[in-house]
């Protein structure tokens, strides 16, 4: 009995949820030209590879925009360090 009301439960939420799911898909498209949602995988705690629907970053290219943020913040952290033995203050 809790199984099939768990299975009711979940198509309500489904069903009542699609039109919010259309409208990021929408707003998705219309702000990008990329696919509004892509197929993600994971490893699972059993080491089995689990596969699911995901929204895209906001950002095109994101893996690669915060590695050159890093580095920007190293490189302004390694120009402070440099100004502050010399006695030099850029502000």
């Amino acid at each position: 009995m809790k199984r099939l009301f768990d299975i009711i439960g979940s198509l309500v939420g489904l069903l009542l949820l699609t039109p919010f799911f259309l409208w990021i898909a929408w707003r998705i498209k219309s702000e990008d030209s990329g696919p509004a949602f892509y197929r993600g995988e994971h490893v699972g705690s059993s080491r089995e590879a689990l596969s699911h629907f995901q929204v895209p970053d906001k950002v095109v290219d994101a893996e690669n925009v915060v590695g050159l943020l890093r580095w920007s913040i190293r490189v302004a952290h390694l120009e402070m360090l440099a100004s502050s033995r010399t006695g030099h203050d850029h502000s």
